[in-house]
Formats: C-alpha cells, sequence, structure tokens
C-alpha cells in the first residue's frame, strides 16, 4: 500500500510531457522528499513474510507499470476537463461502461 505515495513524481513527470505544466523547486523537493522517505521506510524494515512463495520482481513491475498508468489517468483526465470541458458525471459514466465492458469478456 505504500508503493502509492511514489504517485506523486510520476504524475509530475506525465503532467510535464502531456500538459507542459512547470513545477517550483519546492513541489520538485516535496516530491522527492516523500520518494526518498517511503523508500526508506520500506527498505529499512523487515519486508519478508514467512509465507512467502511470491516473485517479488513481478510485484515491482506491477508496481512500476501501476504507478506509471495511473500517473498518465489522472493528467489525462486532467486534460479532458480542460480542453474538451468534460464534466465530472460524463467522465464517470463512460469509464464505467467501459470497464463494465471490459469485465464482461
Amino acid at each position: 500500500m505504500l508503493g502509492k505515495s511514489f504517485k506523486m513524481l510520476p504524475v509530475m513527470i506525465w503532467g510535464m510531457a502531456i500538459n507542459r505544466k512547470s513545477y517550483s523547486a519546492e513541489d520538485w523537493c516535496v516530491a522527492i522528499a516523500v520518494t526518498g522517505g517511503v523508500t526508506e521506510f520500506l527498505m529499512t524494515g523487515p519486508t519478508a513474510s514467512p509465507n512467502d512463495t511470491g516473485n517479488s520482481m513481478k510485484g515491482f513491475v506491477f508496481l512500476l507499470a501501476f504507478l506509471a498508468l495511473d500517473g498518465l489517468t489522472s493528467t489525462m483526465q486532467e486534460k479532458l476537463f480542460k480542453e474538451h470541458k468534460t464534466s465530472k458525471y460524463n467522465q464517470m459514466m463512460y469509464v464505467n461502461g467501459l470497464s463494465s465492458l471490459v469485465s464482461m469478456f
């Protein structure tokens, strides 16, 4: 669950790439400090489980994919709201409708 705390940096990077946003040095320092603090917390404590039979590399790849796609999703939603004057209700309807279609297959 703490892996979601890394979300700030991907959102900022996608925002720069897609929306041409710029961030202050303070914003970058806060994002780097949060990421560094979460990394230190995760790396210094016991992380092994007595029932650990999984592959940690697979989980790491999933976490990276989640962070990249989650950052992209929020950036694209912001762009839709701004450029196309999309209401949040229309967006929720289309996302939920598409998710329903995907879950049927």
